[in-house]
């Protein structure tokens, strides 16, 4: 799986999902998350390339890897 090297405590796969469910989703799990642990979101929504990034933004978390493999985006987000 693309994402690089960081370490990841929970993956999310909301492949199959359209905007704006994979942030909602990603926002809420990322709520219930420890601060400094780290969230894989795994989703073949177009959109997220821009929602996600700003929902980290907007929110204070750490964009750690955005990759795309076959269609499929991966986030890897540390909070």
């Amino acid at each position: 799986m693309p994402g690089g090297k960081a370490k990841v405590d929970k993956t999310l796969d909301v492949r199959g999902l359209v905007c704006p469910r994979p942030k909602v989703i990603a926002e809420h799990t990322l709520e219930k998350m420890a601060s400094g642990q780290s969230l894989c979101v795994i989703t073949n929504d177009m959109s997220t390339k821009q929602s996600i990034p700003l929902l980290c933004e907007s929110l204070g978390y750490e964009m750690l890897d955005c990759s795309m493999d076959g269609g499929v985006l991966y986030f890897t987000i540390r909070k």
